[in-house]
């Protein structure tokens, strides 16, 4: 028996970038009988960012461009489009053949504007009883009384293990309420996460060295990490980056993974920026954020100005701490009245930087406090929006 995950009613909103269409003739395998009669082995492979998909389904036919009771066959005028027959042994799905997605959309009609079936969207881990209906689409909520071309799009996220490589999602009718020859589908896309997901960055000082500390939620054909460093001078914004080292990727992950590089060739102290060049297997890279660290010229407790300030939303907030320490940064307003925590763990002994998002607070004075050990120190900072 197949497991029953969450049930959303309706819809929201999601914005997904590369559509499909269904318009390249080629990419269409004809099943067992002519295109434009229900069949069970119509295929359709494309793909989308750099992913492949293959539709396929239980009675359903190729629709072509045209008109029907006033109303487009096709969606914003492409070529071809889908049409699932109504009924209780049919489907269209949809299979990705990816480890992970953040949402999805499509297009979908009605026939005409008779009352309609109900329509179910399932999202599921093929070769697996794990599926989630995701919504069930009515005349209600969903389609009205006409038969113009309706947006269905969802942000829901799935993860799948590597082992699987795959996820579908179904639309199947769900009872019978008027007679109506299916609906149609068209302009189907599904977003992923980036092919590689930095969600941590952080350098600290650990005796004579620094040490990087950095974590990946999702990987995708990733070959590995160049570390690049700068030297931040007096008066010069535009100091040379180097490459002082170079970290081997997993390739495809959908699990956490930690990393770590220790740069032990500095020379001299001073304050230095670090960022990462993640490099794919095709060699196409991206750079990460910038991580700042100070480096051998303050053996004291110290809370910086954060920067930029005045800010809006987000702001940096650094501190030195010249041991190891249990330290909390704390946010208030001006009436006293703690607003946010950013930090409270244990923190190595170092230079280190955090950003604060103000994205749920109002305008106005703040104030920040860090507390590492006996050491307090407090600073002011503004939110203009």
């Amino acid at each position: 028996m197949k497991k029953l995950i969450l049930l959303f009613l309706l819809p929201t909103i999601l914005s997904i970038g590369q559509v499909i269409n269904f318009d390249d003739a080629s990419k269409w395998t004809q099943g067992s009988g002519p295109f434009d009669t229900y069949q069970n082995d119509h295929k359709y492979n494309d793909q989308i960012n750099g992913y492949d998909v293959e539709f396929t389904g239980d009675l359903i036919l190729r629709e072509t461009a045209g008109t029907e009771d006033g109303y487009s066959k096709t969606h914003d005028s492409s070529t071809y489009s889908w049409r699932l027959k109504e009924g209780s042994a049919t489907s269209f799905i949809a299979t990705v053949h990816a480890t992970q997605i953040s949402g999805f959309s499509f297009y979908m009609r009605q026939q005409d504007g008779t009352p309609t079936p109900k329509y179910v969207v399932q999202l599921f881990m093929p070769e697996s009883d794990i599926w989630e209906v995701i919504a069930i689409l009515t005349p209600d909520n969903f389609f009205g009384n006409d038969s113009e071309w309706k947006l269905f799009s969802n942000s829901r996220s799935l993860t799948v293990p590597d082992s699987v490589g795959k996820i579908s999602i179904m639309i199947t009718p769900w009872g019978y309420l008027g007679p109506v020859d299916g609906v149609l589908i068209d302009d189907f896309a599904f977003d992923n996460p980036l092919p590689v997901e930095l969600t941590t960055f952080s350098a600290s000082v650990v005796g004579e060295n620094i040490k990087l500390n950095w974590e990946t939620a999702t990987e995708v054909n990733n070959y590995g990490f160049e570390v690049e460093r700068q030297n931040i001078k007096l008066n010069d914004e535009n100091s040379d980056w180097e490459n002082v080292g170079f970290v081997q990727g997993y390739g495809n992950s959908n699990s956490i993974k930690q990393y770590s590089f220790i740069d032990n060739s500095i020379e001299a102290p001073g304050k230095y920026n670090y960022r990462l060049k993640q490099i794919d297997l095709d060699g196409k890279y991206e750079y990460s954020n910038i991580v700042e660290v100070n480096f051998g010229t303050n053996k004291i407790f110290e809370l910086a100005q954060n920067y930029p300030n005045p800010f809006n939303p987000t702001t940096d907030i650094s501190f030195n701490l010249p041991t190891d320490a249990h330290v909390t940064l704390t946010i208030f307003n001006v009436l006293g009245e703690k607003v946010a925590e950013i930090v409270n763990s244990n923190i190595p002994a170092g230079y280190h930087n955090v950003t604060f998002d103000a994205s749920e607070l109002n305008s106005g004075i703040y104030y920040y406090k860090l507390e590492a050990g006996n050491f307090i120190q407090m600073r002011k900072m503004m939110l203009l929006k």
